[in-house]
């Protein structure tokens, strides 16, 4: 096997027609990198008769002792269920010794392991072999870890398959409180849209607010901006935010509980002419959804000072490859009820079966599924959707000099910089 440089083009060519295809492992995201000043190797793998078989990006960046780290985010793209792994990745690590660097830090975008919605190994689902050939290959493994982990991208993944045969069969499909939610969104009139450039600066502060509940930071409003000039263009990139406008909303109840009071005469003029327990039971009924609505009504007056539309929730999605990806959303709690969050997702779970893609992705969580889990609220409602749990092998670091990684291992434990790895 071989390693060397190949065209962006041909590079690009070679992603597309592979499972592994994502976007992080694409020139566009190596052109955001590039902006930040990092330089970025297209490496394509090719075996004894000189066919690619695998390819990766490569980002370089200063390290230690005056060597390079080099690192291949949600890379490299090979066949893991394959014999020729550990071939592939020895490949790589001879190539960039000739570029100086210290170690390459690698985390495969492949299925290690299948769960069940309660945390339960799949039986039969793990990829054994590919966690044994990266670690023939000379790799360190950071562990099979679990919690949040903002240094690095997420090792457990929620995914949710679209392969219905329409989206009633696709909402038929969730949880009771989760397709009830999004009919409730729906008959709110909660409006799904993307959002312009201008409006970015909503991303990050939802984001913010979010980050504040949930214990995380968000990166940065220039984060948010970069990927916008990246990604926006060609369409791989989604900013999009739920609203409602209060106007709307307050037309509806207005009209529900003008439908309501007449219904109230109508049963009050039945149990006139004859008394039973049915119409007294609906006559109960109807009296109760007219005091939620008038409730609900009283409530929407409270919102006016925020405005004529309140922004209920929004979103940053990757429309990429096979998947549509939820990379972050926030909502803001004052506007729980009308269900924000549902709506964003129910749109774009639809744009899935629309476009024809494989599965959307509402990506990371902790893997660790008691009540007391860091992330239980945020599970608790991505649950809801009936999907799949992937968990990846994780992070991990191949030597590529020897020497100098060594001396980095004692320098981290020195510092008391944890890297768990075996």
């Amino acid at each position: 096997m071989q390693a060397r440089e190949i065209s962006k083009a041909i590079y690009t060519e070679f992603l597309q027609r592979h499972s592994l295809d994502n976007v992080w492992q694409t020139t566009m995201m190596g052109d955001m990198q590039e902006a930040r000043g990092r330089h970025v190797l297209y490496l394509g793998i090719f075996d004894d008769t000189d066919t690619l078989t695998g390819a990766t990006n490569v980002v370089l960046e200063p390290s230690h002792f005056g060597a390079l780290h080099a690192g291949s985010p949600r890379g490299p793209i090979l066949d893991y269920t394959g014999s020729q792994v550990t071939a592939s990745l020895q490949a790589v690590r001879d190539f960039l010794k000739q570029k100086h660097v210290m170690y390459w830090t690698l985390n495969p975008y492949a299925v290690y392991e299948k769960h069940t919605l309660d945390g339960k190994a799949v039986q039969g689902s793990r990829c054994q072999g590919m966690y044994d050939q990266l670690m023939a290959a000379g790799a360190r493994h950071r562990g099979f870890v679990h919690g949040i982990d903002n240094s690095t991208e997420p090792r457990w993944m929620y995914v949710i398959p679209t392969d219905f045969d329409s989206p009633q069969a696709m909402l038929d499909s969730f949880a009771h409180k989760c397709s009830r939610s999004i009919r409730r969104a729906m008959d709110f009139g909660v409006r799904v849209r993307e959002l312009s450039e201008q409006e970015l600066p909503l991303i990050d502060e939802m984001f913010s607010h979010a980050g504040d509940k949930h214990e995380f930071s968000w990166r940065s409003d220039d984060y948010t901006r970069r990927l916008w000039n990246t990604f926006h263009d060609s369409g791989a990139v989604k900013f999009l935010v739920a609203e409602i406008s209060l106007q709307d909303y307050t037309g509806r109840l207005q009209k529900t509980l003008e439908t309501l009071r007449q219904q109230q005469a109508e049963t009050e003029d039945s149990i006139a002419r004859i008394r039973s327990k049915k119409m007294l039971n609906r006559l109960k009924e109807i009296e109760q959804k007219t005091a939620s609505v008038q409730k609900h009504l009283e409530e929407a007056e409270t919102f006016e000072a925020d405005g004529p539309v309140l922004k209920l929730a929004a979103g940053i999605f990757f429309d990429y490859g096979q998947e549509v990806i939820c990379l972050m959303s926030g909502y803001d709690e004052r506007y729980a009820w009308f269900c924000g969050p549902y709506a964003m997702h129910w749109q774009m779970l639809k744009h899935c079966l629309e476009q024809g893609y494989a599965r959307y992705n509402l990506y990371g969580i902790s893997g660790e599924f008691g009540n007391d889990a860091v992330d239980s609220g945020v599970y608790a409602f991505k649950k809801g959707f009936n999907g799949e749990i992937w968990e990846l092998p994780g992070d991990f670091e191949i030597p590529v000099d020897p020497v100098r990684y060594s001396l980095l291992r004692v320098a981290r434990k020195l510092k008391g910089i944890r890297h768990r790895t075996s």
